[in-house]
């Protein structure tokens, strides 16, 4: 009896079996995967990546986008007028993007890397971007200051934030109170 019953069990899958059996194909086709991403990726994935990121067109057609932020805050006399406009151009994507408000480093450069302004030059960046903001009708607040030594490495993280034109553009929060406010006495 002990024999009949070995045969019907490997002569059919039990239910235990089968889960097992379907746990094996899934690690055998997960370390697939992981051999793989362990070769790195292709050149033809990478190609296809970059291809992604040509057709955004990130960055072209924005005034400024070519250009070191430092000749764009400090430009020379004979370059101002252009500098101005590209600046405006920068802030108008930027403003655009962040929906009213933007972040700015003035300071440094789009990669992060340090001017190196002096205190002067410092001053003179941030009045420009001042300037500049004032004429697109926006309020610039100094967030934070940072001096790395007196003669350079002067930088500032500065909040660009549209003002609203009319009542229509104002930003509107309701806060809803939920509970016993019958407690509370002021």
């Amino acid at each position: 009896m002990s024999s009949s019953n070995s045969k019907q069990a490997t002569g059919r899958r039990t239910g235990a079996d089968t889960a097992l059996s379907d746990f094996a194909d899934y690690v055998e086709r997960q370390q697939a995967l992981r051999r793989k991403a362990a070769a790195g990726p292709s050149t033809a994935d990478i190609e296809d990546e970059l291809s992604i990121i040509d057709q955004l067109n990130l960055g072209e057609g924005e005034p400024g986008a070519n250009q070191k932020l430092r000749d764009l805050l400090l430009p020379s006399i004979e370059e101002d007028a252009q500098a101005r406009e590209s600046l405006k151009g920068v802030f108008k994507g930027l403003i655009a993007e962040g929906r009213g408000e933007a972040l700015f480093d003035v300071g440094l450069e789009r990669d992060g890397s340090n001017m190196g302004l002096g205190k002067e030059e410092y001053e003179k960046a941030l009045g420009r971007l001042r300037e500049v903001s004032k004429e697109m009708k926006c309020a610039v607040t100094v967030l934070l200051e940072e001096g790395v030594a007196e003669t350079e490495g002067f930088s500032a993280k500065v909040l660009v934030r549209r003002q609203p034109q009319s009542i229509e553009e104002l930003l509107e929060i309701r806060v809803a109170v939920v509970g016993n406010g019958g407690y509370f006495r002021f």
